[in-house]
């Protein structure tokens, strides 16, 4: 049975390539042939775009281009050669204009995971609600996200009543579609949490930093954690790093990680991680690393996850108790081995 997957593979984010392969792998070793839809969404595509010279009309993007953007140009290079060569895509690229055209190629359409049903992020395309597959086709969605419950309520209606299999990332969202079809909703992990923590250590690659350091990813709007992840530096004597590719407040090193084995490296060899990015939440708790995490944007994916770790207290630097990781390695496990059980069924 040949599985058809569409999800953010194109991407200069290391979570959304993460979560691809994460998904792509599991399918692979559950026994079934899987292939990557090489589709392009016009409004992801622009927003992934790198700078290029004629976009810099003023000194600051010049300067943007020239101190930053190679580094930039760099991983994005390095991001597509491993989604290649780590796993299958089709053999041709498709647009919204042709998509329809891969529909008799697969047996079973999945879409997972990620912000693909965030209709802000992909200017509503219900490609990744699979509205272009027949009714012959059997459809399903694995950890499908969104920024938030949707205001087009009746799209969402038409496009997700035709699903065979739907789970889903956040409680939010389970609820809200539990209300909308008559359809079960499961509850299950990202991708990312299919997979032990054991087997990402082939992946992780040499240490970049050889001394002891604090990691941030991503900021919040306010910027909190990188007055957070300071005060926590000078508490502790260690420096902080942060992976960024522009311009950093004064007190923190920028860090500039080009493939997936030095990003998963600074998180599996940093002290601590302060992230406002879900996917550096995720790998700090596979690693067992001490974790601070902040709101960017919608963050009820971050909620739903330390609801379930129990590890609301380290949203933001409140305090420097443990983390219990008896507690939260055992709660994983389960969680893996509920959604693993309902990606078998999915597809069985």
């Amino acid at each position: 049975m040949k599985v058809g997957l569409i999800t953010y593979h194109h991407t200069s984010n290391f979570g959304s390539l993460l979560q691809t392969y994460s998904l792509y792998r599991r399918v692979t070793e559950l026994g079934f042939e899987c292939e990557i839809i090489d589709y392009r969404n016009t409004v992801v595509e622009k927003r992934e775009k790198p700078l290029a010279i004629t976009d810099c009309n003023n000194i600051r993007n010049l300067l943007y281009y020239f101190i930053y953007e190679p580094k930039l140009r760099k991983k994005i290079a390095n991001l597509e050669r491993f989604c290649n060569n780590e796993m299958k895509l089709s053999d041709r690229t498709y647009n919204r204009q042709d998509i329809t055209q891969c529909k008799d190629c697969y047996d079973v359409f999945l879409v997972g995971s990620d912000l693909v049903w965030d209709f802000n992020n992909n200017g509503s395309d219900t490609t990744y609600m699979l509205d272009f597959v027949g009714d012959d086709k059997k459809k399903i969605a694995y950890a499908s996200s969104c920024g938030s419950v949707w205001s087009e309520q009746k799209v969402v209606i038409d496009c997700l009543s035709r699903f065979d299999h739907i789970g889903v990332r956040e409680k939010e969202i389970q609820k809200a579609l539990a209300l909308w079809l008559d359809h079960d909703i499961d509850f299950v992990c990202d991708p990312t949490m299919l997979i032990e923590p054991i087997s990402w250590g082939r992946l992780i690659g040499p240490r970049m930093i050889n001394e002891k350091y604090i990691l941030c990813y991503f900021e919040d709007h306010e910027k909190q954690i990188y007055r957070d992840a300071v005060r926590y530096g000078k508490t502790h004597g260690i420096k902080v790093y942060a992976i960024s590719y522009k311009r950093l407040p004064s007190g923190i090193k920028p860090i500039r990680p080009t493939t997936i084995n030095e990003f998963l490296s600074l998180i599996r060899y940093s002290e601590a991680v302060f992230s406002a990015s879900y996917h550096g939440m995720l790998f700090s708790l596979y690693f067992e690393r001490e974790l601070y995490f902040y709101k960017k944007g919608w963050n009820a994916r971050q909620e739903s996850l330390a609801a379930f770790c129990r590890i609301e207290d380290r949203a933001g630097y409140q305090n420097e108790n443990k983390i219990n990781y008896d507690i939260v390695r055992e709660r994983l496990s389960k969680f893996r081995e509920h959604s693993n059980q309902c990606l078998e069924k999915y597809l069985g």
